[in-house]
């Protein structure tokens, strides 16, 4: 317990200030909370935007002690780490392996994974998992039951170790339905039906908006959760051929499991259950996603090891070789463990956290409290300003994480329109390229940049919208064709029926997918006079394949007409092709018939002097 305690309180102490950008959007909850604005992000929005709406309830509830909440949070982390760890050693106590318990339980408390957790709600609800391991294997199925509630409530995929206990009990009791722990599962769905009642009261439903995101952003090429592992992984554990050495220990590990630690089999089958969920939803891959491997992965190389030394000292070749063997095995380890860590907390915060509280706190001082304000990441930025937030990665408006899940990127900025938008230099806005004509740069101009040479996204530059919102739809009209099988075009708004040369013109398509389509196609729109001529162009990938089936949705372009262009009367045509061949999609009228064209012609625009 002493090393345990002494481990959590130096990790603790290192990472007191050390910030994650995600968990700023639950801290953003609990602070509007603690502050009478109500559970909320935006207020005046009740959208669920956070996967841990207990957890910032927990939060704001503590804010008495200390207005910091990402420092308040950082130590509640540390708390709950060292929980995690001694319910692990008291759990191998109970079994006569203390030895492996306390190896275990170190290895929990000095994971990466786990400590780089420390802002999120991850270390809390791994110590409920793991004391609700213990408490099961005490038999006090209320107690269990409890913990596990509660751990659910903080983050919903704990309900897979209810499914996995419930099936484990199943198993031991010789698969009888009336050996099923009914106090537990009393106890657990009490819990959680109670909170899950009154997040349906408070947001109208229990589902957080960031789930539909997180499954969305791999259209944008996030990588997602074994992609993160085989990735990012390696450098994200210093140095990696350490954790290869124990993901090795932790194949011998489970010849342990079966044959004299069977007790642990349910941490065991959670962990590989999780994985495969997380695998099944297709979500991007962050690396608190992988915290039940802490646990389950730190049980298999304590066991692992345990069984390497018991080996050798069975031998009388090996015999003498067997102490310093194991104690250069837990050097290599903790090595690996604590040089991570180390670099972490050295670099922490790092350029990027630092800059985007520059950011945040220069939007607060400098911009009105009603401005809407447009970013990538909205975390730390979002938390600092206080300012209504749009985020370009769905994780705060459900109707950005639907554009998200069709490809769009683009279109939260021209529906919303928001007053500031912020912006770091590689990559902005993935799809939408913003050079110098394009629209994005007429509508908004630079105000502010923030600079870092050790942050690769530097320069970060906050642009603010010129002038006053220009109405999206001033005209249009219903269509109802019908493009190749699968694809119909419903109507069209323009924000302008006039203007001049050299300016932009807004067209809203509204679409509907009503069959099969190609994954990846283009949509084009051109300005064209009499004679066919083209006088503006734009053309913009979908993947219609991702729409919705039977529902409308939009599309938002942008046609800069050409400088020069002759006054006069000009058209609008639209239609759909294929990149890969350039073939157009034939149109079909309302009735199914063909009309031999592969455009659709809007109204008439005038070009002014």
């Amino acid at each position: 317990m002493i090393l345990l305690g002494g481990a959590a309180l130096l990790i603790g102490y290192s990472f007191l200030d050390y910030p994650l950008d995600d968990a700023f959007i639950t801290y953003r909850y609990a602070y509007n909370l603690g502050h009478g604005l109500g559970f909320v992000y935006n207020p005046g929005e009740k959208i669920l935007s956070t996967t841990a709406p207990f957890y910032a309830l927990l939060l704001a509830f503590l804010t008495p002690l200390s207005e910091n909440i990402p420092r308040l949070s950082n130590i509640l982390g540390t708390i709950a780490l060292f929980g995690t760890g001694l319910a692990t050693y008291l759990l191998a106590r109970r079994h006569n392996q203390p030895l492996p318990g306390i190896l275990a339980g170190l290895l929990v408390v000095t994971n990466p994974i786990t400590v780089l957790s420390l802002g999120m709600e991850t270390n809390l609800q791994l110590f409920f998992i793991a004391l609700a391991f213990l408490l099961y294997d005490a038999r006090r199925p209320i107690a269990w039951g409890v913990s596990l509630g509660l751990a659910t409530i903080i983050r919903a995929d704990a309900v897979l170790v209810a499914l996995v206990l419930a099936g484990y009990h199943l198993w031991k009791e010789s698969r009888q339905w009336r050996y099923l722990p009914w106090p537990a599962l009393i106890s657990y769905l009490a819990i959680i039906l109670s909170f899950f009642i009154y997040l349906i009261a408070e947001f109208g439903s229990p589902l957080p908006t960031s789930l539909s995101a997180k499954t969305a952003q791999t259209y944008l090429g996030f990588p997602d959760y074994l992609g993160w592992a085989l990735v990012w992984g390696p450098e994200f554990l210093i140095p990696g051929w350490v954790y290869i050495l124990m993901l090795g220990l932790a194949i011998l590990g489970i010849r342990g499991v079966w044959s004299e630690a069977r007790w642990l089999l349910p941490i065991i089958l959670w962990a590989a259950l999780h994985s495969l969920t997380y695998v099944f939803l297709g979500v991007a891959g962050y690396h608190w996603y992988y915290a039940p491997w802490a646990l389950a992965g730190g049980w298999l190389v304590a066991l692992g090891i345990q069984s390497l030394y018991r080996s050798m000292r069975r031998s009388t070749q090996w015999q003498r070789l067997a102490p310093p063997a194991l104690l250069l095995i837990l050097g290599v380890i903790f090595y690996g463990q604590v040089n991570s860590l180390w670099q972490a907390a050295a670099s922490s915060p790092g350029p990027r956290e630092r800059l985007y509280q520059e950011v945040g706190i220069w939007l607060q001082e400098n911009t009105p409290p009603e401005a809407t304000v447009a970013v990538m990441e909205v975390g730390i930025i979002g938390y600092y300003s206080q300012r209504p937030m749009l985020d370009f990665l769905g994780l705060l408006q459900p109707q950005v994480a639907q554009a998200l899940a069709r490809g769009d990127i683009f279109w939260s900025l021209p529906h919303f329109r928001p007053d500031y938008v912020v912006l770091g230099s590689v990559n902005p806005l993935y799809s939408y390229y913003l050079d110098p004509d394009s629209w994005f740069n007429t509508a908004y101009r630079p105000l502010q940049i923030f600079h870092d040479p050790e942050f690769w996204g530097s320069p970060i530059t906050i642009y603010q919208r010129r002038g006053k919102l220009q109405p999206l739809a001033v005209a249009g009209r219903e269509l109802g064709y019908r493009l190749g099988d699968g694809i119909q075009i419903l109507r069209y708004d323009l924000d302008r029926t006039a203007m001049r040369s050299g300016g932009f013109l807004g067209i809203t398509l509204y679409w509907k997918r009503i069959g099969q389509t190609n994954a990846n196609l283009k949509i084009f729109a051109h300005l064209i006079d009499n004679q066919f001529r083209i006088y503006g162009a734009q053309d913009i990938e979908i993947q219609p394949s991702a729409w919705p089936l039977r529902k409308e949705i939009s599309t938002y372009h942008f046609l800069r007409v050409e400088e020069d262009t002759p006054p006069g009367e000009y058209y609008i045509e639209v239609g759909i092709y294929d990149p890969q061949t350039l073939k157009r999609l034939l149109v079909f009228d309302a009735l199914g018939n063909s009309t031999g064209a592969e455009i659709v012609v809007l109204q008439p625009v005038e070009i002014q002097p």
